[in-house]
């Protein structure tokens, strides 16, 4: 029998629209997806925050080739 474990992650203490904030918040992302096994991560954010998070993707595509908004 397969069991899951969900656990709350750390909070990062910065600005929540600062572009590194962002970043990092993506690459945790894709790494808790990848011990998964999940190929895609699905990443969410509000309105004010996807354009910062598009503006990422737009400048560094292979980096986040895996994330889907």
């Amino acid at each position: 029998m397969l069991k899951n474990k969900v656990m709350y992650q750390p909070l990062i203490d910065l600005p929540p629209s600062d572009p590194e904030t962002i970043s990092l918040s993506m690459k945790h992302a894709q790494k808790l997806t990848a011990a998964t096994g999940q190929k895609f991560v699905v990443y969410t954010v509000d309105q004010n925050l996807y354009r910062v998070v598009v503006h990422l993707q737009w400048n560094d595509s292979s980096a986040y080739k895996d994330v889907y908004l």
